[in-house]
């Protein structure tokens, strides 16, 4: 069959083949597990059975370990980095509603920081696949579970203005914004995926899939990443959720992990193949 595939490819004039890339990214996944079989299984991150040889035949077959992705439990909730940030940068919760209205320029977000907003993943249908999964979150789970007062809860003046502007059960706690206040430019997200898998049981949602960070260029420095972080996690506890865990992180280099996070450590790795044709 991987035979038939290639010469299917190759007749049509593709020259590489790479995988496994399971869409809808958020069910399927990217990459074969080979590592944190034990884990809970979380909505948006593959899932491999621990007897499957599906890696070792694909190697057999001339293709080759080209990227590893690993995925983190993030132990520390607070980071020092974000209890600092620039005067110019402010934050924001917004609806649904709203959140459709600023999908183009979350895209232009994602091509500023990276080029794409996951490699290996597709642009605006990625960015729809969020919304997709925030739909799908049951209206339970938007109350506050407790008294809030902002000012007891935190001491960054930013998140205190924040809270006290947005109505929070009524805006995506998954999505934590933040904007130049000069230009009232979009300039940093954090897209973070409730573990739907818990919905679907029948249970209380508590975990969440910190699936995607992104700065734009000549903002980075201004503890705009560690305070989406601290607000993100801080918001999203007082819906209930007290489980966070940063996936699909690029890790050929292992001192990455350690220099960006950490505060945090791996659970689960996978890897995607490629082969020339």
């Amino acid at each position: 069959m991987v035979q038939a595939c290639e010469q299917y490819i190759k007749q049509n004039r593709v020259r590489k083949l790479r995988g496994n890339i399971n869409y809808p990214k958020n069910l399927g996944g990217i990459g074969i597990q080979f590592m944190g079989y034990d884990e809970q299984m979380l909505y948006g991150v593959s899932y491999t059975d621990p007897n499957s040889k599906t890696l070792d035949y694909l190697t057999s077959l001339g293709y080759n370990k080209e990227s590893e992705y690993s995925c983190v439990y993030v132990a520390q909730r607070s980071w020092n980095k974000g209890k600092k940030i620039d005067k110019d940068i402010k934050f924001k919760y917004v609806s649904m509603e709203e959140l459709y209205d600023y999908a183009d320029e979350i895209r232009n977000l994602a091509n500023n920081s990276f080029h794409e907003i996951l490699p290996d993943a597709s642009g605006r249908n990625r960015i729809l696949e969020f919304f997709d999964a925030f739909e799908s979150i049951p209206k339970s789970f938007y109350r506050i579970r407790h008294d809030f007062d902002p000012r007891t809860y935190s001491d960054v003046p930013q998140f205190i203005e924040t809270w006290e502007t947005y109505d929070l059960e009524n805006t995506q706690p998954f999505a934590p914004m933040a904007f130049d206040k000069n230009t009232n430019e979009l300039v940093g997200i954090l897209l973070g995926l409730p573990d739907l898998f818990e919905a679907w049981a029948g249970k209380p949602i508590t975990r969440c899939n910190v699936d995607t960070a992104m700065v734009k260029k000549g903002y980075f420095g201004k503890g705009i990443f560690s305070a989406l972080n601290n607000i993100g996690q801080l918001t999203t506890n007082l819906h209930g959720i007290d489980y966070f865990e940063g996936t699909g992180i690029w890790s050929n280099n292992s001192r990455a992990i350690d220099t960006i996070f950490p505060h945090c450590s791996p659970l689960r790795k996978h890897n995607v193949v490629q082969k020339r044709i």
